[in-house]
């Protein structure tokens, strides 16, 4: 596909991250498929995210670690979103173990709820920075995501970034993140993406 014929959005005018997305028809409003480098996993990716290429790490289809950059400089409010992929956990085994390393990470304790699908368990809670001495708020959800049908967890963080205008923004952006966590669909064995969606 030429360049031109792309959708004028951030994310596939990056060479790296363009490679992830599977078509050019939206997902839903402000969004495109995205297909995991494993093939283990697919989201609704943000039309002003961008990957952190250097930052991307895949270890076969065993491993993946992917950061995503959502706005500019410029914008009120921005968005790092981190996700990282386990083939090998389950819910029975490592709930207790994965949640505890989350709220380690996002150094917070979090009350989880729990979130069962067809196909995902999620555990999802929301956080805050309580950091006096920064200029900016930070703000978002955290979850880990469990394979309900077999093997395989994501762990994913999705921080908000805002100097003014928070109290506004942050319900907004916090039920943003919430619906775009549930996005993330973990895949069996067996589902393929369509040839045409490529």
């Amino acid at each position: 596909m030429e360049t031109g014929d792309l959708p004028e959005v951030r994310a596939f005018q990056d060479d790296f991250t363009r490679s992830f997305l599977h078509s050019t028809e939206e997902t839903r409003p402000g969004y495109y498929p995205f297909l995991s480098g494993t093939e283990a996993f697919k989201l609704d990716f943000p039309a002003e995210g961008k990957l952190g290429e250097k930052s991307y790490n895949i270890r076969e289809k065993n491993y993946e670690a992917i950061m995503i950059g959502v706005g500019s400089p410029e914008s009120e409010i921005t968005h790092i979103i981190r996700i990282t992929y386990y083939d090998h956990l389950e819910e029975d085994v490592h709930k207790d173990s994965r949640l505890g390393q989350l709220q380690s990470s996002v150094e917070e304790e979090m009350d989880f709820e729990r979130i069962e699908e067809e196909n995902e368990i999620y555990f999802i809670a929301s956080f805050e920075s309580d950091n006096e001495d920064l200029d900016f708020e930070t703000f978002g959800q955290a979850a880990f995501i469990f394979n309900k049908n077999g093997t395989g967890g994501i762990e994913v963080i999705y921080s908000s970034d805002c100097e003014k205008n928070c109290d506004e923004l942050k319900e907004a952006n916090m039920d943003k993140a919430l619906e775009w966590i549930k996005s993330i669909n973990i895949l069996k064995d067996s589902e393929t993406i369509d040839e045409n969606e490529k």
